[in-house]
């Protein structure tokens, strides 16, 4: 099963916490896609095209589970969508 996996990209300890939930996950066997390690952080607007193709595209294509990290005081714009 590929499992997506949703949160705030900003900080280090938020991408940290995204790889610990990765790591779960690989624990039960599941194939992860990680936006940060799989695409990259976007860097500006030029990034953007990639982002969007890498992430949408890539990142959902065989996605039978998505997890969304919701913690902090606000949502991640990205995880919203």
């Amino acid at each position: 099963m590929k499992v997506y996996i949703a949160g705030k990209l900003g900080t280090k300890e938020e991408r940290k916490r995204l790889e610990k939930i990765n790591d779960l996950c690989k624990s039960f066997n599941f194939e992860t896609f990680l936006p940060h390690r799989d695409i990259g952080l976007a860097q500006g607007f030029d990034d953007v095209d990639k982002i969007f193709q890498g992430d949408v595209i890539k990142g959902f294509d065989g996605s039978e589970l998505i997890i969304a990290s919701l913690d902090g005081l606000s949502v991640g714009a990205g995880t919203a969508w």
